[in-house]
Parts: C-alpha cells; sequence; structure tokens
C-alpha cells in the first residue's frame, strides 16, 4: 500500500517523469500535494485512479505543480465534485486526459477542462460519465480536432447529434467507442464510416440496438482498407450477408479485420462462420452451443 511515508520516499527520485498510483487507498491529499510540489516539474504521465481519500486540493495540486503532464488518468473516482476537477483546465500540453467512471462529470465542466486542455489533446476517455449529452461531445469535438481516440462507453443520453460531430470534426480518430450509446442509429454510423475512410482502426457499436446492415454496409464501403477491429456484441438486426461481405472487404483491401466481437449475436449462423474468406480472423463471442 502507497502510505504517505512511501510518497515521501519517492520525493527524493529527481528524475521522476511517470508515476501510477492508482488504487492507492491510503494515498492522502496532504501526501500527494508534497510529492508532486517537489516533482511536479518534470512529471509527464500521472494515474490517480481509484484513489478515494483524494478531494479537490488533489486536483488543484496536479494542475499547479504539473504544468508539464501529457498523460492524465482520473478513473473512477466518483466521490470527486465539479468543482474539484475544474483546475484541470490549466493542463494546456495534455495529450492523454481520462475521465472515466466519474459519473458527475456535467455537459459544463467537460467544456470548461477541454477549453484550457483540449487543444493537443489525442486521447479522451469518458467511459460511464453518464451525465453527458450531446452538447458537451459536439463541444469536445470542436475543442480537440486532433483526437485518435474517443471512448464514450455508457454515455447512454448521447445521440446521432454527437456521432455526426465526431465525424465532421475528427478527421484523424482512429479508435471510438459507442458501446452503450443507445440512441445511436445507422444515419450516423452512415455519415461516420464516409468521413473516416481509410483512417478508423477500431469501433465498439457493442449494445447499440438500432445498428443494422445498413450501418455494415457502410463500413464495408469505406471502412474496409483501414479497419482491424469490430465490435458488434447484442446488435442483432446484423445479418450473415451483411457481415460476411464487411469481413471479405477488408480482406479484399489489402490486410483484413484482425478480431470480431460478437456477444449476443445468436442471429449469425454457420453461412457467415464458415462462408467469409479471413482464415486468421479471431471472432469472440461465439457460441458452439
Amino acid at each position: 500500500c502507497f502510505t504517505p511515508n512511501a510518497a515521501a520516499l519517492v520525493e527524493r527520485c529527481e528524475q521522476l517523469h511517470t508515476l501510477n498510483l492508482t488504487g492507492c487507498y491510503r494515498l492522502s491529499d496532504a501526501a500527494l500535494c508534497s510529492l508532486l510540489e517537489a516533482r511536479g516539474d518534470n512529471m509527464r504521465a500521472l494515474q490517480l485512479s481509484g484513489n478515494s481519500q483524494l478531494t479537490g486540493k488533489a486536483m488543484a495540486s496536479v494542475a499547479q505543480s504539473c504544468p508539464n503532464l501529457t498523460q492524465l488518468r482520473l478513473e473512477d473516482l466518483a466521490h470527486m465534485r465539479p468543482a474539484d476537477l475544474l483546475p484541470l483546465r490549466r493542463l494546456c500540453n495534455l495529450e492523454h486526459l481520462s475521465l472515466a467512471g466519474i459519473c458527475l462529470v456535467s455537459d459544463e465542466l467537460l467544456s470548461e477542462i477541454l477549453t484550457g486542455s483540449g487543444r493537443n489533446l489525442q486521447r479522451l476517455l469518458l467511459s460511464n460519465c453518464s451525465l453527458l449529452t450531446d452538447a458537451s461531445i459536439v463541444s469536445a469535438c470542436r475543442l480537440c480536432p486532433s483526437l485518435v481516440e474517443l471512448d464514450l462507453y455508457g454515455v447512454e443520453l448521447i445521440t446521432d447529434v454527437s456521432v455526426l460531430a465526431i465525424a465532421e470534426c475528427l478527421p484523424s480518430l482512429r479508435t471510438l467507442s459507442l458501446r452503450r450509446c443507445v440512441q445511436v442509429s445507422d444515419v450516423a454510423i452512415e455519415a461516420l464510416a464516409l468521413a473516416s475512410k481509410n483512417s478508423l482502426e477500431s469501433l465498439s457499436l457493442n449494445n447499440v440496438p438500432a445498428v443494422s446492415d445498413v450501418a455494415i454496409k457502410a463500413l464495408r464501403d469505406h471502412c474496409a482498407p483501414s479497419l482491424r477491429h469490430l465490435d458488434v456484441s447484442w446488435c442483432r438486426a446484423i445479418t450473415d450477408h451483411a457481415l460476411g461481405s464487411l469481413v471479405d472487404a477488408t480482406v479484399d483491401a489489402g490486410a483484413g479485420l484482425s478480431s470480431l466481437t460478437i456477444w449476443g449475436c445468436a442471429q449469425l449462423t454457420a453461412l457467415f462462420f464458415n462462408g467469409h474468406s479471413n482464415d486468421k480472423l479471431r471472432i469472440v463471442g461465439r457460441s458452439f452451443a
């Protein structure tokens, strides 16, 4: 366990630039603030996920003492209030930010943070930030045009509006999770596929119930050369023919899909499993019952 005494020892590490304190449940504000005051200038990557004793005082210290941070992970800090996180807007060199599992993150807070720290962001992870709506996701897309990864797993309030903004504003996006974004439809995925041709590498549509063959055919027509990982678990409107044609198209494009996740897709039959041409495809979730 990382105690205040251990934090005092780490203060002696003059070349420290990467620090992972995930799950250090005995870490206090005072110990972290002292450590960052001593070594924060050189800090480039910091993980503070799952630390239930940290408060807004710790976040203020991160913002004040670590001006050169490029990576910050603050996952599963469900007790954090919006006001506690506001100082993060001062971190203008961030390239990777994760607020996953901080359920009180609001539209206003996210937009405020990204107004200050978003211009260099390449990866933004917001899974299970369940209060977020289209307003903040559209804002994030406009404030963070260099994003290559965006995780919206469990952000159930967003609609096609958010995905259309992603398609319009994020030309370099390579990885996108829309898992459990239950209001997203084929229309948005068609626009995303068209805008992301030859760049989108990984897409999760897990538990997006409205996704059908229309979306799969759009991915086939526009993303076959780049797509490597696809999750369509619980998308029960997808058929053998559409999914098979997508898999074949990725092979014809020269590389081929590496992994396909299909939990809950009981509608798929041997026609798909035995009919596609990608012998190297790893299928996750296939039932052999």
